[in-house]
């Protein structure tokens, strides 16, 4: 499968963010003089967020704190980055940005660009109900779990663990991942199976495959042999798969030609989660700002900005009320939480086991964030292509039958308007079902008790509501995410109804 055009990503770029940079991020050569300016800011940036220490001195002393980590970048000149009043100010005298900033802004929003891409796009199954389903799952992400959770989602087609369990142990590991036990090697029978599976990946997904990784509850570094089940990865779906491990300053070496081998086989972005303030020391010492310019560093140790999710071994735990009053930050146990960023199938190669999953937000019921609708075993790739062609049969409908069972969410407040409904969520508020009846319509749905057939039938009844016209009205709200369609739910309720009939 071919990977992205360049004369595509030229003519996109230029199109949406001017002639004045060129692009950095799909680049087989990007321009040294730009890359090494942004290199540098990123750098500033990363100790900034990472290192507690750093912020004070930077605000007390710039000069003297960036000569101190032997950090190139202008601190003073780069200010709008890192000092939101002087940010404020600056904007609102209308000063000039300098360039080192338009450059830094620039190279953020080409990465922007490319996760949006990557999730209206280039993630897209090739299968029309699979498509539908995935979009569904994204529209219900915008409600459920919030604008920026759900940008930061791209709904990857699938992840493989080529492990069982992980050696890190994360604290606030959000999919609560198992303590390590076995690895899927390359051996002859294993690479057999780990070939015929991607060929039948790429048979499900079509060109949609390119953007499946391989990790999940696991830490890809575990598995001796990842690189080279990343190589077959890239030979048979066309693309070196993206890599984020907790372990790289444990294997300086091996990382560092694993940055250069992925990106030589198509791979933009790599991740390095951080999980201490040692481990950052250790990677910026080992890695000179250059080398990192595609690799992100996911600052979670305790001094750092970020803020964990609430979901899978850190919901409700008393560390992450800790970071929450240490960034002095309103947390609350009921927020929305999820790290979950596949609609699509999570396969085990140890277990041979295949799920198709969802991100939701984590709960008493789905602790770690993510839907699972069915799980089943392969033994060859032919049956996992047609356990995952069942799946997406079973699970997948790309409009509500007659004896569907039809619920609004149950994170939805409902309440009727003279004109509709309103659903109100803890993220948004949508105003709804402005048609004739629209108020019943709403009222039906909320009784949590009626099929689709029944619904159209009684509008039909009390206002000649032609029944087309109604499933219309539900297969709107359906596609939108507004509808109950967590897998457990809509199963029993579908059993019970069958039964009754």
């Amino acid at each position: 499968m071919p990977l992205i055009n360049q004369s595509a990503q030229d003519h996109f770029w230029q199109q949406h963010y001017g002639p004045h940079f060129a692009p950095l991020l799909d680049s087989d050569n990007p321009p040294p003089e730009q890359a090494a300016s942004v290199a540098q800011t990123k750098r500033l940036l990363e100790f900034f967020i990472a290192d507690s220490e750093f912020r004070k001195a930077l605000v007390d002393s710039p000069s003297e704190a960036t000569r101190s980590r032997g950090l190139a970048a202008d601190a003073q000149e780069v200010r709008l980055l890192w000092d939101l009043p002087y940010a404020t100010l600056q904007t609102s005298l209308r000063i000039p940005t300098p360039p080192s900033v338009q450059l830094y802004r620039s190279f953020i929003q080409e990465k922007i660009a490319h996760r949006e891409r990557l999730r209206a796009r280039d993630c897209a199954p090739s299968q029309t109900p699979h498509r539908k389903w995935r979009e569904r799952q994204i529209n219900r992400c915008w409600t459920q779990l919030g604008e920026g959770r759900t940008r930061a989602i791209i709904h990857a087609p699938f992840a493989v663990e080529l492990s069982k369990g992980c050696s890190v142990g994360c604290w606030f590991c959000g999919v609560s991942a198992e303590k390590k036990k076995e690895d899927f090697l390359y051996n002859e029978a294993n690479t057999k199976l780990w070939q015929d599976s991607l060929r039948a990946l790429g048979e499900i997904f079509g060109p949609a495959a390119a953007q499946g990784f391989c990790y999940w509850a696991t830490d890809p570094l575990d598995n001796p042999d990842y690189e080279r089940f990343c190589l077959d990865f890239a030979r048979i779906l066309g693309r070196f798969p993206q890599t984020t491990t907790a372990q790289a300053q444990k294997h300086i070496p091996r990382v560092r030609e694993l940055l250069k081998v992925s990106r030589e086989h198509g791979c933009t972005i790599n991740r390095f989660s951080v999980l201490s303030i040692g481990a950052f020391r250790k990677l910026v010492e080992a890695f000179t700002a250059e080398e990192l310019l595609f690799t992100e560093l996911v600052t979670q140790n305790f001094e750092a900005t970020m803020m964990q999710s609430n979901s899978g071994r850190a919901r409700g735990s008393e560390k992450l009320a800790k970071k929450a009053e240490a960034l002095q930050l309103q947390h609350s146990d009921e927020e929305p939480g999820t790290i979950a960023c596949v609609s699509g199938f999570l396969l085990n190669m140890v277990d041979r086991k295949v799920k198709l999953v969802a991100p939701c937000p984590s709960s008493d019921e789905w602790p770690e964030g993510f839907w699972v609708f069915e799980e089943a075993t392969f033994s060859s790739g032919a049956e996992l292509g047609a356990v995952c062609q069942a799946m997406i049969n079973r699970h997948m409908p790309t409009s509500l039958r007659h004896n569907d069972p039809v619920a609004f969410r149950p994170d939805f407040k409902f309440s009727a308007t003279e004109e509709g409904f309103t659903l109100t969520s803890y993220y948004a508020k949508s105003t709804l079902g402005k048609m004739e009846a629209g108020q019943e319509l709403g009222l039906l749905i909320a009784a949590n008790q009626y099929g689709a057939g029944e619904i159209a039938l009684s509008l039909e009844r009390s206002h000649g509501i032609a029944p087309e016209q109604t499933y219309l009205e539900l297969n709107s709200l359906f596609q939108q995410g507004y509808l109950h369609e967590e897998p457990r739910f809509f199963a029993q309720k579908r059993e019970i109804r069958e039964q009754a009939v």
